[in-house]
């Protein structure tokens, strides 16, 4: 009746359609169909949709398919040809029940979209159905199954349609699928939404029924295919025992009475009758809209008008004419399990087949999986759990049904790749936040109190709160937004307001993750396995980056245009990230309700970890990751001693540590391998190595350890997550700050209270690391069920580790790939820039560890100046940037391979000095680390490395040692330094920081004692910086203010080295100044550093160069 079809025009107009009468209708689009009986919609939004209602006629006995056909005539630029989408429905419902879909359905280009009513069903036509109960099942089944799947054929020849994406819902899902073992041709992709009918029924089940105990509890045991979400549950054979021997004694106090045995048996009877729960509601009479609103009532995730709606359609469609409702009965036997199940007739489907279910379905999911075990390697399938839905996901969260079901695979990988950013910028945020508060401590020389800002990664706490929680969950965008001002700090020029922005951002981003944590622990979505691996990925991702540009993170806060950041990019990238974020839910009523039902205590069946060792776990684990593993030069250079015997260089066998990683990454998902003893027992003998050996021996160790902390990542967090997140993800960045303070105390233990408990035992935070991480994986070990292999080959399992394993080693590629572009720089031999002259020019810089006045990255600056003066060997003191507290960098890298210089990084970070590194236009032939004698105060380091300096061995000196407040050390290290100058037969020179006031006691011991004689002896102005030489030719000597980089200046010499074969016993300096003119040009120094100089050096002290006969 016309009453009929304005109730299914108002539901319909719920899901952002207009109703236009045919009279008003747009012109310029033409109907999709020539029906005399079609009813012209069209979208409010955009008028490239175009809708209609009709009925279809299918035989010449006037019956029909009543159709709702949307078409977008919006073409995409690389579109081949136009896509056919038909929606089937299930049981008891109609094409009406999708009106949450349509709008967003319609607004995919080049896609016909259409959702019919089964014959019989809905608002199609109701022909006579006659059953087959009196012959055999298989006929019985036969003849039901071909009524509508023929009539579904019939309906696409009428349509025109070549091949179409099938969509069946429940029972719609079960004739679509027997369509497309009929019709293969004519089915380009099979989606099956909670289809019923796969599994068999067990074997006792009717007798059950008829028993009136209903139908057995569905356990998962330890033996059976689940989710990873199953994962986190304690399903030991005990555990299940138990819960059958409870259920056997509950089943015998709650003996069925006689009359509920009889009324199911009555139930049964009427089935195989085949009759249908519509026959109640028709003649139920004006109770029908009653019982209606009590079934549509229980939909409480819908607006109040919508339910309104949606009850009126379906009292309307089920008060129609009894029809083929009636089928049911000879398809399916009591219980909803089929005759012929599909499970046995599936495994010969050919076309692409795609299962989705709620992550609450009634529906049992594991009969999709069954069969994707049967067909995979075959055709393309994947299943899918919905978060946040039941048996009609479609309308619970219409949101990832939508894009699950239009472009699963696109649209998920959209989601995980903005996760995976996301995740990134945590990485960057978390890296950035140590380096952005050692630029304090660094300037003041001791405790600064903006120390503080390290405990902003605490900010988990308020998740113990309940109400923070629920609006965290509720709103997890905020946090990720907050996250982002880790990013855009860097347009705050004030270092003190610049650190206060990266605190808040680290605040923004450990609440993110810990939220995400909890939040999508929830059993059956599959979110949190997703979530950690989207973790994962953002590492990777963080590290391929640094390799491509020279270990620096472009987005860090210290970056800036000027200095070669992209940090405009990385939060324009962000925001669309947040954006995808908050766009992937639209419907906040059913998240809030969700909510509310997941802040229930935690089932029986999955046992709570032991969240004190959890959180250690954790804390153990981060610190590891980012002290060791967070740019891919950190284990290259623990393990690096010097020349010859290098051991692996940075570029490219960085590429190692991230293939590493993502090896560990790819197998994580192994918790009964990776929580083992034994496998404890390998990380650590990995994390020994490289605390203890050089060379290759403790690189390969450090990939050991690597390959173990990527294994052990998944497991440790899925225990985090199960434990109460307030006081678990306190107490595990609580740790993980004591680890980075005991990191940065085993070398700083001059400055802070209780120092000397950790002096030089880098060891020792090691070892506290590795228990940490065993109580971490005994914690995980002990709450995550030990499946057998078949469970990790669950299909939603793998699909997510495909997902993030395309992702892992895109990342991997992307990392050797910037090791190849980056390879002929960091090979290419460099080239003395005097040689004819047989020149070489030595400096000494103390550059703060390349951070510069203004807390920016100063590499860039101290790049150009090394380039004008032209410098063949350069000491560069206050190096060591491996390290939390500097951003975890070794910018040695980019200056050797912008300039061309061979590069020794000096004593590795766990030698506990600040460093000291050499860069050289020569050949090293050899050098030696030397840790100078410190019984009281902090190492001093010292290179001592033979060049080989156009044909001549020549030695070298780089050493940064001495401390104001410690005579004996500065006394102690002076006179070694002199020992190894005065054992030298070859020529020297020394550029070095020795703090003494020239012709004091210290700078005797160092140039009498040590043979060598001080670039300028008239020089009083100096307190720290100096160069000696020996056995070559002084030129020349000048000091070059520092610029805004550090507080120190730069100091060089130009010396002439001696033939080869020329005897230098004799020579004796000469102090007699002459003029620049008594030199040819090569000779001299740069002119660009005279006057007010360049970029804020110039030559300084006495304003020119000097130069000595």
């Amino acid at each position: 009746t016309k009453d009929d079809h304005q109730i299914e025009l108002a539901l319909l107009a719920d899901s952002g359609l207009k109703v236009v009468s045919p009279s008003t209708s747009d012109p310029s689009q033409p109907p999709l169909t020539n029906h005399e009986s079609a009813t012209t919609l069209a979208t409010s939004a955009s008028s490239d949709v175009v809708a209609e209602l009709l009925d279809v006629d299918i035989d010449s006995e006037g019956n029909y398919i009543h159709t709702l056909a949307i078409r977008n005539n919006k073409q995409t630029s690389n579109a081949k040809a136009r896509h056919s989408l038909v929606i089937t429905h299930g049981y008891f419902t109609g094409l009406g029940f999708f009106f949450r879909n349509y709008h967003e359905l319609s607004q995919v280009p080049d896609w016909d979209i259409y959702s019919i009513d089964w014959l019989g069903m809905g608002r199609s036509s109701r022909p006579k159905y006659v059953s087959k109960r009196g012959e055999s099942e298989d006929a019985r089944v036969a003849h039901a199954e071909s009524f509508f799947v023929e009539s579904l054929e019939e309906w696409r020849e009428r349509m025109g349609i070549e091949r179409m994406t099938l969509c069946g819902h429940s029972f719609g899902g079960y004739m679509s699928a027997l369509y497309a073992l009929k019709y293969p041709e004519r089915v380009e992709k099979l989606v099956l939404v909670s289809p019923i009918g796969i599994p068999k029924a067990p074997p006792d089940f009717e007798d059950r029924l008829r028993q009136g105990h209903g139908p057995a509890r569905r356990r998962i045991p330890p033996s059976s295919s689940c989710t990873p979400e199953y994962e986190s549950a304690e399903i030991t054979d005990a555990a299940v025992k138990a819960e059958e021997a409870s259920e056997a004694a509950a089943n015998k106090l709650n003996e069925p009475s006689r009359a509920r045995r009889l009324m199911i048996g009555m139930a049964m009877n009427l089935w195989e009758r085949n009759f249908a729960p519509q026959w109640v509601v028709r003649t139920a009479g004006p109770l029908s809209r009653r019982l209606i609103d009590w079934y549509i009532g229980r939909f409480e995730w819908l607006s109040e008008t919508q339910r309104t709606a949606l009850s009126a359609y379906a009292h309307q469609i089920s008060v129609l004419p009894g029809s083929s409702e009636s089928a049911l009965g000879d398809i399916l036997r009591p219980g909803a399990f089929a005759r012929r199940p599909l499970i046995d007739r599936l495994g010969s489907i050919t076309v692409p087949t795609v299962f989705m279910y709620g992550a609450n379905d009634w529906v049992d999911f594991t009969g999709g999986e069954q069969v994707i075990r049967r067909i995979a390697g075959r055709v393309s399938t994947n299943l899918y759990r919905i978060s946040q839905a039941g048996h009609n996901l479609h309308l619970e969260n219409p949101a990832e049904y939508i894009i699950t079901m239009a472009g699963a695979n696109a649209a998920q990988m959209r989601h995980f790749l903005a996760d995976t950013y996301l995740s990134f910028v945590y990485w960057t945020v978390l890296t950035s936040l140590g380096l952005c508060i050692w630029y304090f401590p660094l300037w003041h020389m001791g405790i600064s109190g903006y120390e503080v800002a390290l405990l902003s990664n605490i900010s988990p706490v308020v998740l113990g709160v309940p109400c923070v929680r629920r609006v965290i969950r509720r709103h997890r965008a905020v946090a990720a937004i907050l996250g982002l001002a880790g990013v855009a700090a860097y347009a705050i020029a004030s270092p003190t307001q610049r650190l206060l922005a990266v605190a808040l951002g680290s605040a923004g981003v450990s609440l993110s993750f810990g939220a995400t944590l909890y939040t999508d622990k929830v059993q059956g979505t599959g979110r949190l396995e997703r979530d950690i691996q989207a973790w994962e990925a953002g590492l990777l991702v963080s590290i391929a980056v640094r390799m491509l540009f020279q270990t620096n993170n472009p987005v860090w806060p210290a970056m800036n245009e000027a200095n070669g950041g992209w940090n405009k990019t990385g939060l324009a990238l962000g925001v669309l990230a947040v954006l995808d974020v908050v766009t992937r839910r639209s419907d906040a009523v059913a998240e809030v309700h969700e909510a509310k039902k997941h802040d229930l205590s935690p089932g029986t069946t999955k046992r709570q970890a032991a969240w004190v060792p959890a959180a250690l776990g954790f804390g153990g684990l981060l610190f590891a990751l980012h002290s060791m593993f967070s740019d891919s030069a950190i284990i290259g250079r623990w393990s690096w001693d010097g020349y010859p015997a290098t051991g692996p260089q940075p570029v490219p066998w960085g590429g190692l540590v991230i293939t590493a990683l993502a090896a560990g990454f790819s197998v994580g998902h192994r918790a009964d391998l990776a929580t083992g003893m034994l496998w404890w027992g390998v990380g650590s003998a990995g994390a020994a190595l490289i605390t203890l050996v050089s060379g290759w021996p403790g690189f390969a160790g450090g990939l050991a350890l690597g390959f173990y902390l990527g294994t052990v990542t998944r497991s440790i967090l899925r225990a985090v997550a199960l434990c109460p997140p307030g006081r678990t993800l306190f107490a595990g960045m609580l740790w993980y700050n004591i680890l980075v303070l005991g990191h940065v105390w085993v070398v700083a233990y001059e400055f802070v209270p209780g120092g000397p408990l950790l002096r030089e035992r880098t060891w020792l935070i090691v070892a506290a690391t590795m228990l940490s991480l065993y109580s971490g994986v005994r914690a995980a070990r002990s709450s995550l069920v030990s499946r057998p292999a078949s469970a990790h080959d669950s299909p939603v399992a793998r699909t997510h580790r495909h997902r993030a394993r395309s992702v892992f080693w895109a990342a991997v590629v992307a990392g050797w790939a910037a090791m190849a572009v980056r390879l002929p720089a960091a090979t290419r031999t460099p080239v003395p820039f005097h040689p004819e002259q047989r020149l070489i020019t030595a400096a000494i810089w103390t550059v703060h560890f390349d951070l510069d006045n203004d807390m920016w990255l100063a590499e860039n600056r101290i790049i150009e100046a090394v380039r004008d003066l032209q410098v063949d060997v350069m000491g560069f003191l206050e190096s060591d940037t491996e390290r939390i507290i500097m951003g975890g960098r070794d910018w040695t890298q980019r200056v050797a391979e912008e300039l061309s210089y061979y590069v020794d990084y000096g004593p590795s970070p766990r030698k506990h000095t600040w460093g000291c590194a050499m860069i050289s236009k020569f050949p090293i032939k050899k050098s030696t680390h030397h840790l100078l004698p410190s019984p009281v105060g902090e190492l001093a380091c010292a290179i001592h490395a033979t060049l080989d300096v156009h044909g001549r061995d020549v030695d070298v000196i780089v050493s940064h040692n001495g401390q104001e407040e410690n005579p004996l050390d500065r006394k102690l290290q002076t006179t070694e330094l002199a020992r190894i100058m005065r054992e030298s037969q070859n020529p020297f020179i020394f550029t070095g920081y020795v703090v003494t006031k020239p012709h004091a006691k210290n700078y005797k011991i160092l140039f009498d004692g040590g043979r060598m004689h001080d670039i300028d002896p008239t020089d009083s102005d100096r307190w720290c910086q100096y160069i000696g030489y020996r056995g070559v030719k002084r030129v020349g000597y000048a000091r070059v203010s520092r610029g805004t980089i550090t507080d120190t200046e730069i100091q060089v010499g130009k010396f002439a080295v001696p033939e080869p074969n020329e005897d230098i016993s004799e020579w004796k300096p000469s102090y007699r100044r002459v003029n620049e003119s008594h030199y040819a040009p090569e000779y001299h120094f740069p002119t660009i550093f005279r006057g007010k100089g360049v970029r804020g050096h110039f030559y300084h002290v006495f304003k020119e160069p000097r130069y000595f006969e």
